[in-house]
């Protein structure tokens, strides 16, 4: 599923895939960090 209209103004996918690779903890500082639900970049 691919953010269309109205989505696309809530969810800027390309920033937000920016700030994930930027912080170099990949999954497994999601983990650590305690995130309980999927990000929404995840989803396909």
């Amino acid at each position: 599923m691919v953010a269309t209209g109205k989505d696309e103004a809530k969810y800027d996918r390309l920033s937000q895939l920016k700030a994930f690779d930027e912080t170099k903890a990949g999954v497994k500082g999601l983990v650590d960090f305690g995130v309980t639900e999927i990000p929404h970049i995840f989803y396909s």
